[in-house]
């Protein structure tokens, strides 16, 4: 700003000089060529005085865009602050979380190992065939009387089961479905289940599609009819205990 006036108080002094020599001039003190030139120096004094001014507002200008700029750089950097103060904190509820998920994936399965062992096998009338080593679904818990249709109560169970079946150590291996019925002959719908053989495989059927609901990978279930071939009440077929189905692990997929 000095620089802009003191090109001023130059113009004006510049200015009355002029006048002055024009008045000389006019008096014949001082040549023409003479009063020219010093109308040229005083024309280009002018230029850069006003070149001068007109870098100084752009100075002015730049500044002023600095200003604005590093205001806007720090009103970011405060978001930035911001944001990753909330991050922190959503990290640390984040692993907190897992962390508790972790510990609830653990009780599940230490819950779902034990539908193996004998005391809860007993509770929900999940019993071990000991001839074929396979885990007995009752008829009267599983299934509908009369029909190859699940219970409520069976549908739930199932889900528990397909949770253990996809454990680790179980979801490599081949899980077999037999359909058992008793020796008696069937008189209810028999558009649908002509015989036994039939009857079986609709409920090792059903079975295996809520198992396949509940998450379990049907290319490892294997569904048979045994009829009534395979009592487990041998000296009475035809007693409704021996209606079941059982589920027996085999091999390994990868085998």
């Amino acid at each position: 700003m000095g620089g802009v006036l003191a090109g001023t108080r130059c113009a004006r002094a510049a200015g009355c000089a002029a006048c002055a020599i024009a008045v000389i001039a006019s008096l014949g003190c001082v040549s023409t060529r003479a009063y020219e030139e010093v109308q040229f120096a005083l024309r280009q004094e002018e230029q850069r005085r006003r070149e001068a001014e007109e870098s100084h507002r752009q100075l002015l200008r730049k500044l002023k865009d600095i200003e604005t700029t590093t205001e806007a750089d720090r009103n970011r950097l405060r978001v930035l602050e911001d944001e990753n103060v909330q991050l922190q904190k959503t990290a640390g509820e984040l692993r907190e979380e897992a962390m508790r998920r972790f510990d609830q994936v653990g009780d599940r399965e230490r819950q779902l190992v034990v539908l193996f062992k004998q005391d809860l096998r007993e509770e929900l009338k999940l019993q071990i065939n000991p001839e074929t080593n396979g885990l007995v679904l009752e008829h009267d818990v599983f299934f509908e009387p009369a029909e190859p249709k699940l219970k409520d109560v069976g549908g739930r169970l199932l889900v528990l089961l397909a949770e253990a079946l996809n454990l680790p150590r179980y979801r490599d291996r081949i899980v077999y479905i037999d359909g058992h019925t008793d020796a008696r002959p069937v008189t209810h719908n028999r558009e649908l289940n002509p015989d036994n053989w039939i009857l079986g495989a609709r409920r090792a059927g059903l079975v295996r599609e809520a198992l396949v609901r509940a998450g379990v990978d049907g290319r490892r279930l294997v569904i048979r009819s045994m009829g009534d071939s395979r009592p487990v009440l041998k000296q009475d077929p035809r007693d409704p205990r021996n209606r079941r189905v059982e589920i027996g692990l085999g091999e390994r997929t990868g085998a």
